[in-house]
């Protein structure tokens, strides 16, 4: 990636909420790093031959995932039942962000969110 690609990415995007009525990405689960971690989940997901559309869910059950986040967020297993709101709000708001910055797509399936 090049400032060039960068900087061509950013002019063809509008990313005022003003226009977009799309705020509700914004929270606290959006930081550097969270965002870099689930990103990087959702590459080695489609790497190791992860379908898409996918779910959050589909994410953070994946081996990577499950092993990653216990190791540098030292967070609980994500497989364990009662973990199922944290992970669910870890996972979702980063890939809503990457929605937000079209570098995901999303689409709302009945009750479910899918990410392409």
């Amino acid at each position: 990636m090049t400032p060039n690609l960068i900087a061509k990415y950013f002019s063809t995007r509008n990313f005022d909420i003003r226009q977009s009525g799309n705020g509700r990405w914004i929270d606290q689960k959006c930081a550097l790093d969270s965002v870099c971690f689930v990103a990087d989940c959702v590459v080695e997901y489609l790497r190791e031959g992860g379908i898409q559309p996918f779910h959050s869910p589909d994410i953070w059950r994946s081996e990577y995932a499950v092993r990653s986040v216990q190791l540098w967020f030292s967070k609980p297993d994500p497989l364990t039942p009662s973990t199922l709101d944290e992970y669910n709000k870890f996972f979702r708001q980063p890939l809503k962000m990457l929605c937000a910055a079209d570098v995901l797509e999303e689409k709302l399936v009945g009750n479910s969110i899918e990410f392409s």
